[in-house]
Formats: structure tokens, C-alpha cells, sequence
């Protein structure tokens, strides 16, 4: 697990070391600034996942596979509807976030913060794969996949980053997550039995549905807002994201999730 860990710290050294050696010393402080709602989204995900590890334990230990598929298929259609929303909000707001919270100078960086954002619009289906392995103690599977990630980065990052700078670095770890990330949904589709277009119809539609309306949202209000405070500029945000779950829950919940909901908020 140390080394399967390591795979991240690599990943983002390696950025910061090759942006560093080919653009100046601003190009890291905008770097710095580009990834810290990336980093919001990591620890959210993170936060998300790790609670399905001791369920998924023991699911391991009882031998119910109609149990586990049944909480992969659950499990990556909420965490879809958790992080995507949020996610196409950040991107959407990006510019203003980065202009009123850390300052002016730090505007020109949104784009490369767009970039780093949009790898969780899809790397969140790999969070409940990743910890299924790590249940399994499919450790070495675990750890070829990570490293992978970290191999490509590196390659693509120096390739890119000459060219287009900040967004080179950005574009190498994205796509490097992006093209790794068919691998942890293969696995985890031949594991569970699940079929692609049963997680397309479960999962897939009900988040990047809700993700558009926010974006819509977000693009509105950009154009009749003056966000200029920090304030209203995550105010904002806030209400695209309320607008776009609201959005899933009317559209795609299904009995079960509306009377849990209902129990959950008379309890």
C-alpha cells in the first residue's frame, strides 16, 4: 500500500519538477493555485470511498456476489452523483473562483484548473473498483495500474509541457488518469457481472445529466451575476450544484431511494 500511495506523491512531484524546469518560477505558483480544487475533489472522493471498506469486507468474507454487485453498481452510481456535479460546477466557475479567492494573478490559471478538474468527471468510477481490490488483496494489480498512471504522466507531461506550458502539465496528468481508467471499469465490470450498459443507464445518465444542468446553470448566472466576491461566487456555485442534484433526485431516483430519503429525514 505504501508503494500504491507513493504512485500520487510521484505523480504530483513529477508535475512540479517539469513544469519547473521548463517554464519560470511564476508557472509553479499558478501551478499551486490551478490544483487546489482538484485537491478539494481528491479528498472528497477519497472521504466517499473508504467507507464502503469494512462492508466490502465483509461481503469478501460471506461470499454474497449478488450482494457485492449490487453495491459496486449502488455504490458507483452515488458516488457519480456526488462528485460529478460538484465537479462540472468547479469547472464551470473556475475563472471567478480562482480570481476572487487567491487573486487576481492567479485568473490566467483556469484553464489548467479546468483540466485538472475534469479528470474526476470520469476518474470517480474507479473509486469504488480501487477499493474492491484493495479488499481482495489484489495488491499487485492495485499497484500496476497506480504506477501505470504515474508512467504515462510522466511521459506525457514531458511531451506536452514544452509546448503548452501550465496546461501541458495539466493535460499529461489528465489524460494519463483518463486513459488508465478503462482498465479499473473492465475489471470491475468482469468481477461483478455487471453489464456496461446496466452502469451506462444506472450510472452514467443520472450524473453527467445532473453535471450539464449545472454547467447551465453556472453558464447563467456568470452572465447575469457580477461575481465579484468570494462570496457570491461560491453562493452561486452552491445553487448551480443544489439546482443539478435536485435535477437527479426528481428525474432518475427510484422508490427505494425516495422512501429511504423520507426515512432519513424523519429520523
Amino acid at each position: 500500500m505504501l508503494g500504491v500511495g507513493a504512485a500520487d506523491v510521484v505523480i504530483t512531484s513529477l508535475d512540479r519538477i517539469i513544469l519547473g524546469a521548463f517554464r519560470s518560477p511564476a508557472a509553479l505558483g499558478l501551478y499551486e493555485g490551478a490544483i487546489r480544487p482538484n485537491n478539494v475533489v481528491r479528498a472528497a472522493t477519497g472521504a466517499f470511498s473508504v467507507t464502503l471498506l469494512p462492508v466490502l469486507a465483509r461481503l469478501k468474507a460471506t461470499r454474497d456476489p449478488g450482494l457485492e454487485r449490487a453495491l459496486v453498481l449502488r455504490g458507483t452510481r452515488y458516488m457519480l452523483a456526488g462528485v460529478v456535479p460538484p465537479t462540472a460546477g468547479l469547472i464551470a466557475f473556475a475563472e471567478p473562483i480562482l480570481r476572487t479567492w487567491l487573486g487576481e494573478q492567479y485568473a490566467e490559471a483556469w484553464v489548467a484548473c479546468s483540466i485538472f478538474l475534469a479528470w474526476w468527471l470520469v476518474s470517480s468510477n474507479a473509486a469504488i473498483a480501487e477499493t474492491s481490490m484493495f479488499v481482495e488483496g489484489r495488491l499487485r494489480r492495485l499497484a500496476t495500474l497506480s504506477w501505470a498512471t504515474a508512467g504515462l504522466n510522466l511521459v506525457l507531461s514531458l511531451g506536452l509541457t514544452p509546448l503548452l506550458g501550465l496546461e501541458g502539465v495539466a493535460l499529461g496528468t489528465t489524460l494519463a488518469y483518463v486513459a488508465i481508467l478503462p482498465f479499473w471499469v473492465t475489471d470491475m465490470l468482469r468481477r461483478t457481472g455487471i453489464g456496461a450498459r446496466e452502469l451506462a443507464v444506472q450510472a452514467w445518465l443520472p450524473a453527467y445529466a445532473a453535471g450539464a444542468v449545472v454547467v447551465g446553470v453556472a453558464l447563467a448566472a456568470r452572465a447575469a451575476l457580477p461575481l465579484d466576491e468570494p462570496v457570491a461566487v461560491f453562493g452561486a456555485l452552491l445553487a448551480a450544484v443544489a439546482v443539478g442534484w435536485a435535477f437527479l433526485a426528481f428525474a432518475f431516483s427510484t422508490p427505494d431511494e425516495r422512501r429511504l430519503a423520507r426515512e432519513l429525514f424523519r429520523s
